[in-house]
């Protein structure tokens, strides 16, 4: 199966490095070879929470979820007024980008949009691999 490219867009490139900082240096790259061999599959999406199954080395597939944390009503309220005061975010977000300067703005509010900590996730998997992530 071909190679696979992750992390093309400014904030999908933010998200793995966000990764690389917070877990082991095997994690992903083991987690990019699941899915370039396409042995991750059946994933979904539901607001904050992905889920999906792996197929690794036993029988069944593994069962894995992933919460990622919701703004509290004080940080959307907070991210609203940001991009209120600055037009060029909303034309940016309208057309699927997140621009750099906006994570940068929401860090000046005490907003962080990348995880810093695994402990800013809840998750789980059925493997036999009981690390987090």
């Amino acid at each position: 199966m071909a190679r696979k490219n992750y992390g093309t867009t400014w904030w999908g490139k933010q998200w793995l490095n966000a990764f690389n900082e917070i877990s082991d240096s095997n994690r992903l790259p083991r987690g990019k070879t699941y899915a370039n061999t396409g042995r991750a599959h059946d994933i979904e999406i539901n607001e904050n929470v992905i889920t999906a199954k792996v197929s690794g080395s036993r029988r069944t597939p593994y069962r894995v979820r992933i919460e990622i944390p919701l703004f509290s009503k004080k940080e959307t309220k907070q991210v609203i007024e940001v991009i209120n005061d600055n037009p060029l975010f909303l034309s940016q977000l309208l057309n699927r980008e997140l621009p750099p300067t906006l994570n940068e703005a929401c860090a000046k509010v005490d907003i962080d949009i990348f995880p810093e900590s695994w402990q800013d996730f809840k998750a789980s998997c059925s493997c036999p691999d009981w690390a987090m992530p």
